[in-house]
């Protein structure tokens, strides 16, 4: 039998209009009849295939589902109905939705072409799995940030009394070197919780307007250091890159992260690519990466050609404490810590890997619509000034208040302290002199303490303030950001720092 006799027209008439494809293969596996549809579908000639063997033309087919359920239909009259992924002899691929059934000539074999549904689905999918992981970060974040609050006040006393202790301890004892220790361990434990804080976005940042290029120009040296001759460092800037919003030191981190994390997965000799873009994101790409936010962005690129990061581990990278290195390599917080920045200062990131080949890290952040670079003012050391002036202290955490109050006065200042704003209220309506600052938590029970300040300035309109807190609060900061002109205080803090903040707010003249 070589092809189906249209003679009568049944066949013709009946599947050559149908958009769905209809062929009818022989009982010895020639092809009978095909219409239209399935020409197209298959990317052949229809002279390529009438009359031909099926598996003369499609040579492998052997070993395919498809032959499978095609081989049932012919030899034991079994019809089917399933999806099948076509592979073509060019390397491209293709989804079909097909249904065999036996009929007097051999298998009737109706297809309908479903890639781009099933490449919708792929992309769903996709969409979903970044969107559960970004809620997963999200709760993760709660969870660090009251965490690293509550060991904040914790270091808080820590510090502090470890410090009044070294004051009074004679230099020469093993004491003195004892507190040495105990002091750089609760600092190192205070970094840990700022790191915390920087994935959970609950750092107090100061953003600016700035160049990238400059401030990455200005990283290389560094980044060549600390990765060493055997990775060569490649920067390719954009000349019309526009400027963007963001907080210096964040930034700092966000590329230092990103290269070790690739000298790492480089190990022994490679490159580390770092590029810079003006990207416009659209609707199709936030659709497909649901992190993603429409408008004009700065693209910052760090590339590798390390080893590259499996696919089951692309969802894990960015979660705190997550890491493929060797236990002394790191505590697996450097990824997270850029994922929260990114995500403070309202852009996005996402990561392409091949195992073997390497890995591409995209930070989106958003353009300005200015270039000029705004200078950073360092605050000046004041460790050795000593203060004189009256200071009304509100904490509600009573270890804290106490330990600070200590501070304070070692410093020259006069501390009305008190673990209660009603009492605070009632000590700035009675006490007879001039209190120059109020320090105060921010959040407590029953009151905030910018609440505390308002209240506290209409009897003391000239009051000076300065804000603590274990992280940073919407009511002193808005999402993250320091509003300008606000004097704050990340707890825990040492001795040097609560002094130079104390010189800061106090020193300033009256507008």
């Amino acid at each position: 039998m070589g092809t189906l006799k249209l003679s009568d027209g049944f066949y013709k008439g009946l599947f050559d209009s149908m958009l769905e494809g209809c062929q009818i293969i022989s009982f010895d596996w020639n092809y009978l009849y095909l219409n239209a549809a399935i020409v197209s579908q298959s990317r052949r000639d229809s002279s390529e295939l009438l009359g031909k063997c099926f598996t003369e033309v499609w040579p492998g087919i052997e070993q395919t589902v498809l032959y499978t359920h095609i081989r049932d239909c012919l030899e034991g009259r079994v019809p089917s109905e399933f999806e099948n992924e076509f592979a073509y002899p060019g390397g491209t691929r293709g989804w079909f939705e097909l249904r065999v059934s036996p009929i007097l000539e051999g298998a009737f074999i109706m297809s309908i072409d479903i890639t781009r549904r099933k490449e919708l689905e792929t992309l769903l999918r996709k969409s979903d799995e970044q969107l559960q992981q970004s809620q997963k970060l999200e709760s993760i974040g709660r969870l660090a940030a009251g965490v690293a609050h509550d060991f904040n006040n914790m270091l808080s006393v820590i510090l502090g009394h470890v410090e009044l202790a070294a004051i009074d301890c004679k230099p020469d004892t093993s004491i003195k070197s004892h507190l040495v220790e105990i002091q750089k361990a609760a600092e190192s434990s205070a970094r840990l919780t700022k790191q915390l804080l920087a994935f959970a976005r609950r750092q107090t940042i100061a953003p600016q307007s700035v160049n990238l290029n400059e401030l990455i120009e200005g990283y290389i040296s560094i980044i060549r250091s600390l990765m060493g001759n055997h990775i060569e460092i490649v920067w390719n800037p954009t000349s019309t890159l526009g400027a963007t919003y963001v907080d210096v030191s964040q930034f700092e981190q966000i590329i230092l992260n990103l290269c070790i994390n690739a000298g790492d997965a480089i190990g022994t000799e490679g490159t580390i690519t770092i590029e810079t873009f003006n990207t416009v994101v659209d609707e199709q790409y936030v659709y497909t990466h649901p992190d993603a936010i429409i408008g004009d962005f700065v693209q910052i690129s760090v590339s590798d050609n390390g080893c590259g990061i499996a696919p089951e581990n692309i969802g894990k990278i960015f979660e705190p404490f997550y890491t493929s290195k060797q236990l002394d390599r790191g505590t697996g917080l450097g990824l997270s810590i850029v994922y929260g920045i990114v995500r403070q200062n309202n852009g996005f990131i996402n990561v392409d890997s091949e195992v073997g080949k390497g890995t591409t890290f995209r930070v989106y952040l958003p353009c300005t619509l200015t270039t000029r670079i705004e200078s950073a003012s360092t605050a000046i050391d004041q460790y050795l000034s000593r203060g004189s002036e009256t200071v009304l202290l509100v904490d509600d955490e009573r270890a804290i208040l106490e330990v600070t109050k200590i501070l304070l006065e070692s410093l020259g200042y006069k501390v009305l302290a008190t673990n209660d704003p009603a009492e605070a209220m009632r000590i700035a309506l009675e006490y007879p002199q001039e209190i120059h600052l109020l320090c105060t938590d921010v959040v407590m029970q029953g009151i905030t303490g910018p609440a505390l300040a308002i209240l506290l300035r209409r009897s003391r309109p000239t009051l000076k303030l300065l804000f603590t807190s274990g992280f940073r609060q919407d009511v002193v900061v808005h999402n993250g950001v320091l509003e300008v002109g606000i004097n704050f205080l990340n707890k825990p803090f040492t001795m040097r720092e609560l002094n130079s903040k104390m010189r800061e707010a106090l020193d300033v003249l009256p507008s």
